[in-house]
């Protein structure tokens, strides 16, 4: 996953990330629309509409969430390397490692 051009492409459309649901009747056709009232997607379906508008204002968030959860796995994986070395408390580190996984995985 190359987050860095997904982040390229969240600042190239962040003006777009004020859109709002024009929702037809009986779940057809649905728009989106930006916040000047121009139409930026159109004849899809009100279930699709609110897909893409969800993934679309969803997306950086995900990709601070993996970031952070990559940081603190390349932590927990730098700390057991230690505990290769002959004169590291092996448990101690272990322990470290293990906190620091488990604070990863709460968030």
């Amino acid at each position: 996953m190359d987050i860095k051009k997904l982040r390229e492409l969240c600042e190239e459309g962040k003006d777009l990330r004020q859109v709002r649901i024009e929702f037809g009747a009986e779940d057809w056709p649905a728009e989106i629309v930006n916040e000047d009232g121009e139409t930026l997607a159109a004849e899809m379906s009100n279930e699709d509409a609110e897909y893409f508008v969800a993934i679309h204002t969803a997306l950086p968030e995900a990709l601070d969430e993996i970031e952070r959860l990559r940081s603190e796995i390349d932590g927990a994986l730098s700390m057991l390397s230690l505990v290769q070395e002959p004169s590291c408390d092996q448990s101690a580190w272990l322990e470290l490692a293990i906190e620091k996984l488990e604070k990863a995985r709460e968030g």
